[in-house]
């Protein structure tokens, strides 16, 4: 847990070291235990006892993260931004796409709420891009 920095990396990290694993420890115990019936009992406890225990990492590192977001927010809106309740990365997107000569901005696109997210951009009023950049303190 500590060194996980974000739910976006708990994500790519629980497949291969977390849930695999324990996947493959599943099904070597239930080719041993397939008629013991204390083992299906068993199982039906323990996998929603995982699920709950893997849904709290995500909630503790997005709060851990939302912390971060909010002083990121603070410091665009310090430097001019104006008072918004759009998403952080819609007011990051939309300060770049404000500035004069950028014709393009990559961002990720890793999820579908993260390109219907960054297409309304386009609907967004543009801001002072390059006075935001220069007084931006993080």
């Amino acid at each position: 847990m500590p060194r996980l920095e974000s739910p976006a990396h708990w994500e790519q990290a629980a497949g291969p070291n977390v849930i695999r694993p324990l996947q493959a420890w599943l099904r070597r115990c239930q080719e041993k235990l397939a008629h013991d019936m204390r083992w299906e009992a068993w199982q039906l406890d323990f996998i929603p006892l995982c699920n709950r225990a893997f849904e709290g990492v995500s909630r503790f590192l997005a709060t851990r993260e939302q912390a971060l977001s909010d002083r990121v927010r603070n410091a665009l809106q310090t430097a001019g931004y104006p008072e918004s309740r759009e998403t952080l990365s819609r007011m990051a997107l939309n300060v770049l796409a404000s500035l004069p000569g950028l014709d393009c901005v990559l961002c990720g696109m890793r999820r579908t709420e993260y390109v219907a997210d960054a297409m309304g951009v386009a609907e967004m009023t543009p801001v002072e891009g390059l006075e935001i950049l220069s007084n931006f303190q993080p």
